[in-house]
């Protein structure tokens, strides 16, 4: 992360944490999980890439299901959802893939 964030790029480093924060759920470090994602949130969210910020939510609803909160689980497979949906029409595979989780 440290490299991509000394060449200021964002969007990347953010692709970095999420990559983390599943190796980190993986292993069990639950704690770490949560806010990694949330940055990567963040900042994935100014550049509209739908298709890897609707990774993000899918593992952020896969975090909040390990930690059984099902509330914030079923939001974001919504948020995922939502992504998936701007996606172009030739990638629909990516939504019916989004809809199966929820």
């Amino acid at each position: 992360m440290n490299l991509y964030e000394a060449l200021n790029d964002e969007k990347n480093a953010a692709i970095l944490k999420s990559r983390i924060a599943l190796i980190l759920e993986e292993t069990g470090q639950y704690e770490q999980v949560l806010p990694l994602l949330k940055e990567a949130e963040a900042t994935l969210m100014q550049y509209q890439d739908f298709r890897v910020l609707g990774y993000v939510y899918l593992r952020l609803a896969n975090y909040f299901e390990q930690i059984k909160d099902n509330v914030q689980a079923e939001e974001a497979y919504n948020n995922y959802i939502a992504n998936m949906a701007q996606l172009p029409a030739d990638t629909l595979s990516y939504l019916a893939y989004a809809y199966s989780y929820l």
